[in-house]
């Protein structure tokens, strides 16, 4: 699998597929911004949301103890505090096999929405 069937999956599902100036490939899914980081060796697909949330709604300690509970619960899925304040979320998927875009690329999609509202839930009942 390269990233050309990537983008034609992310396409299908998700619409428009913005290049952008680093080569990584933006979209949208439901209301939430992701992007595709490709891999020059085509042996991991790696999906980001680089903009989850934001240190100024919750403060830092809820937001670093969201985030160890979450990236124990979660498999897969890990969550970022950067230093600028922002939360991302990232999926790195091993490539072995044949595998086919139309199976891995809607999981991964999905798996990041799903945990990113589980992360945003926890947070709030914090």
């Amino acid at each position: 699998m390269n990233n050309a069937d990537i983008v034609k999956q992310l396409e299908h599902m998700c619409g428009k597929v913005i290049l952008l100036n680093n080569g990584w490939n933006g979209f949208v899914y439901h209301h939430l911004q992701f992007i595709n980081i490709p891999d020059p060796h085509c042996d991991t697909i790696k999906m980001v949301i680089p903009y989850l949330t934001k240190i100024g709604k919750y403060t830092k300690e809820a937001l670093e103890q969201t985030i160890n509970e979450a990236n124990r619960d979660v498999k897969f899925v890990k969550l970022i505090f950067h230093q600028n304040g922002n939360v991302s979320m990232r999926y790195d998927y091993k490539l072995f096999g044949n595998p086919v875009a139309c199976d891995i690329v809607p999981h991964m999609i999905e798996t990041l929405y799903k945990a990113s509202e589980l992360f945003l839930l926890r947070l709030q009942v914090q």
